[in-house]
């Protein structure tokens, strides 16, 4: 099945069957996960498409993949450090500057399996807020 019709479908599964805005989300989606698949050299794909309401993923951070293409639809964006706020983290010190993207933009991470100065992030603190966030997070298939 492909990314599109395996997207309508879950949608549907969650009660969004008819929701204007699904087919624009989808076919962003799809549009992404495109571009991610030819700059990483990719045939297939991880989406993750959750809504987030707590501090998931709230301590700064690497992942563990080559690259992590990540995309905030709705609420406040990942957080990230330039390369001297992450090694003030390596040595114990807080960041100075906390970067954050903006609903809608996209970041290509590099993680641990691709440099030695892999991006540093986390989610933003929204724990007891109220905030909801659509969040889009495409990786490298695992492989078996």
């Amino acid at each position: 099945m492909q990314l599109r019709e395996r997207q309508h479908d879950e949608l549907a599964s969650a009660g969004y069957a008819d929701v204007a805005e699904r087919d624009e989300l989808i076919a962003d989606v799809s549009v992404l996960a495109d571009h991610y698949c030819a700059i990483l050299g990719l045939a297939e794909v991880e989406v993750r498409l959750e809504v987030v309401t707590t501090n998931s993923c709230r301590k700064w951070h690497a992942d563990y993949v080559k690259a992590r293409l990540i995309t905030t639809y709705v609420g406040s964006g990942t957080q990230w450090l330039c390369q001297q706020d992450a090694a003030r983290m390596k040595q114990g010190d807080e960041p100075r500057n906390i970067n954050s993207m903006s609903p809608g933009n996209v970041g290509i991470f590099k993680g641990k399996l691709a440099t030695d100065t892999p991006a540093i992030h986390r989610s933003p603190p929204i724990d007891g807020t109220g905030e909801k966030r659509l969040l889009l997070v495409l990786n490298p298939p695992e492989e078996d």
